[in-house]
């Protein structure tokens, strides 16, 4: 980020996309560059009880709703095995209870969502709300298609935009003055099109994700390759569909439809999904 952190002039839509995009993947493959902290991240894990089989419960909910304790838990999970997981609960089944939730809490006391400017905030904000209910969203609809594994489903739904909240992420720390019309300019809408695939592929990949996870990021606006990538886009248009959208990204019911007819489900199955995962939404955005 170094050739453009000295900038302190920038106007709206000024920065170069490309010099930004490239900025955040190099600094991915570094490991210099973490994925944001958006939730209520601190006042939940703060809240965790000891173990039991109802605080296990409790607390996959907890890391499952925040994206940046989710690629924590699957780095972890993955680092060093030939096998590689993709869902919390694989990721509390194969470090343990205590090992999980002890991450989680030092990961939040470490990572405050107020490191970021108000104005980034903003849209970081609902981008979460957005990403938490595409990962219900996709859960259910691939339990009404009968996938073989809901819970990475959830996985998928969660972070396939993950690539949007880096580039916003970044931007916040190019121009940690900037207004909130910054955000909705041109110049920002056009290098969250055009570069949040590969920046969102190259973030999974640093943090250990499965490959078919991070192949649907990289994919996000291409032609559906699987279910996995379909399951993710009928989540993520449904939930635009909803009200959960932000920025300049609007709902397009076409490319709904679309997802809809690959997966060989009934469209009408989209217009019930917040009645269906309502009480599960509401739990995950609690910020108790």
């Amino acid at each position: 980020m170094e050739e453009l952190s000295g900038s302190q002039q920038l106007r709206l839509g000024a920065i170069s996309p490309s010099a930004v995009a490239q900025a955040a993947i190099n600094a991915l493959d570094c490991g210099e560059l973490k994925v944001p902290a958006i939730g209520p991240i601190l006042s939940r894990t703060k809240s965790l009880p000891a173990f039991s089989e109802a605080a296990q419960e409790q607390a996959i909910t907890v890391v499952e709703a925040e994206p940046l304790l989710v690629c924590q838990a699957i780095q972890m999970a993955n680092v060093g095995q030939r096998s590689r997981i993709g869902t919390v609960r694989a990721a509390f089944n194969r470090l343990g209870f205590e090992s999980l939730v002890n991450v989680a809490k030092m990961t939040a006391q470490a990572a405050d969502p107020r490191n970021h400017s108000e104005a980034a905030q903003h849209p970081l904000r609902c981008m979460w709300t957005n990403a938490v209910y595409s990962a219900l969203a996709a859960r259910e609809l691939s339990r009404q298609l009968a996938y073989p594994d809901p819970d990475l489903a959830y996985t998928a739904g969660l972070v396939h935009n993950i690539g949007e909240l880096v580039l916003i992420h970044c931007l916040s720390q190019v121009a940690p003055n900037a207004p909130r019309a910054f955000y909705a300019s041109a110049g920002v809408e056009r290098l969250l099109q055009t570069h949040h695939e590969a920046v969102g592929a190259a973030a999974l990949a640093a943090f250990s994700f499965r490959t078919d996870i991070t192949a649907v990021a990289g994919e996000h606006h291409q032609p559906f390759q699987s279910e996995l990538h379909a399951l993710c886009i009928a989540a993520h248009e449904s939930a635009l569909d909803y009200g959960y959208r932000y920025l300049s990204v609007h709902r397009r019911p076409a490319r709904l439809k679309a997802a809809m007819e690959y997966l060989h489900l009934d469209p009408r199955i989209a217009t019930r999904l917040a009645n269906r995962i309502g009480p599960e939404l509401d739990a995950a955005l609690s910020t108790r």
